[in-house]
């Protein structure tokens, strides 16, 4: 038995099947749902096709990672005597700074004086940010200071957390003068928690 080829307005059923693809290729046209036929002539599934248009990626950077020549036990040590100075805040009752190395994520956490007015907390908490980054540049030079809307440089490659408790209310966050965060390169306000 001798097979013919199907012929359509002169192209080949193969011809005609190239050009389907070219046209769904440039989304001229879309390709239609399929179906799996069994083969006793029943429809067992449908399953849909997806149309893919060609996109240009846009040229990517390979950012190094910052790495700083500071020892940030030093950062601590020093941040935490500072800012524990009674002369200068006497309503300062404890401060906790934490690196997380893996995370890039550095964690504040102070609790002061229940009688501390939120302004005061929300100022202590730009106070202990800014005076980290300080700490760790007259280690490292080539951090960038501070600035109005720019908390430092170490903050281009860690994240901040940071929470400011009432001394009898540390266990209770929702009660907390701030629980914020920062992403990396953020530098958004700190704000007070609303209550």
């Amino acid at each position: 038995m001798k097979k013919k080829a199907l012929k359509y307005g002169g192209l080949g059923l193969l011809g005609l099947i190239v050009v389907v693809a070219i046209l769904q290729g440039l989304g001229i046209i879309k390709p239609k749902e399929k179906e799996n036929i069994s083969t006793t002539g029943q429809t067992t599934a449908v399953q849909q096709t997806t149309t893919t248009q060609s996109t240009t990626i846009p040229e990517t950077t390979i950012v190094e990672e910052a790495t700083f020549n500071v020892n940030w036990e030093t950062c601590i040590a020093e941040t935490k005597e500072e800012l524990t100075d009674t002369e200068f805040f006497s309503y300062v009752k404890e401060i906790g700074i934490f690196i997380n190395e893996e995370e890039k994520e550095i964690t504040f956490s102070a609790s002061l004086d229940d009688a501390t007015d939120p302004a005061v907390a929300l100022d202590f908490a730009d106070t202990l940010i800014r005076r980290f980054n300080l700490s760790a540049r007259s280690q490292d030079s080539t951090i960038k200071s501070g600035e109005k809307d720019y908390y430092g440089g170490i903050y281009d490659t860690y994240s901040i957390m940071i929470g400011i408790a009432p001394y009898s209310k540390t266990d209770d966050y929702k009660e907390w003068f701030i629980y914020d965060a920062v992403a990396v390169g953020a530098h958004t306000k700190i704000k007070l928690q609303s209550k």
